[in-house]
């Protein structure tokens, strides 16, 4: 049955008041739900992105917090994980490393950036334990890191696609983090990892500032 009017409005409305702030008055579970329901109303996710001014893509990554177990979806609901880019990440993962995790974050804080690394080692070292990811991830904290800025085009929103691109280049172990927000992206890597972006980008007669785009955009193989 197609929701009342009055609750399509409300839908609209909630999700314009959601997605074009900074600080969100709806935790992310809410938002799927508020999502789900302007879907029913107006028949697909790409009406629904016309309506509040959002590209269909951005707007579908509200869907993955659909895919979390419950007990990773209790702590979006509490807001104790409250990042889109994470939730992303995190839905890729296993049921059973999603429990897990659940567990972990429970009881011990994570930035974005290190839940983002926790599943990128996870899914590309698939012999290491969970523990021995979170452990590499702890022992991290005290590296120095190197950051490098990007422009974000609009194919690279599609979640682990920038990552997958870096490491074409880069090896896992060197790659820190990327992070996705607004219109500028950020690379951040380890030493070596900064030492590899630096031979590779003058091996190819271009500024770093250059390469990294490039790489970014999966351009560089």
């Amino acid at each position: 049955m197609k929701p009342a009017k009055e609750a399509c409005d409300r839908a609209i409305a909630a999700l314009i008041s959601s997605t074009k702030v900074k600080r969100r008055s709806l935790s992310l579970c809410q938002i799927a739900s508020e999502l789900q329901t302007a879907i029913n109303c107006f028949g697909s996710i790409e009406f629904v992105a016309e309506q509040i001014g959002l590209s269909p893509s951005m707007l579908k990554r509200f869907q993955y917090v659909l895919k979390l177990e419950p007990d990773l979806k209790s702590l979006v609901n509490a807001r104790k994980i409250d990042s889109i880019d994470a939730v992303a990440e995190l839905s890729s993962l296993a049921p059973e490393h999603q429990q897990t995790i659940a567990c972990l974050l429970s009881n011990e804080t994570f930035q974005t950036e290190e839940i983002r690394n926790i599943v990128r080692l996870l899914n590309n070292h698939r012999e290491l334990s969970l523990k021995q990811v979170v452990d590499k991830i702890r022992s991290g904290k005290t590296q120095r890191l190197f950051v490098y800025e990007f422009v974000i085009r609009e194919s690279m929103n599609k979640p682990g696609y920038v990552e997958a691109n870096i490491l074409k280049i880069l090896k896992p172990d060197e790659l820190a983090s990327v992070e996705l927000k607004g219109i500028m992206g950020r690379l951040k890597v380890f030493k070596s990892g900064r030492q590899r972006i630096s031979a590779q980008a003058k091996a190819r007669r271009l500024s770093v500032t250059n390469f990294v785009q490039r790489l970014c955009e999966g351009l560089e193989k």
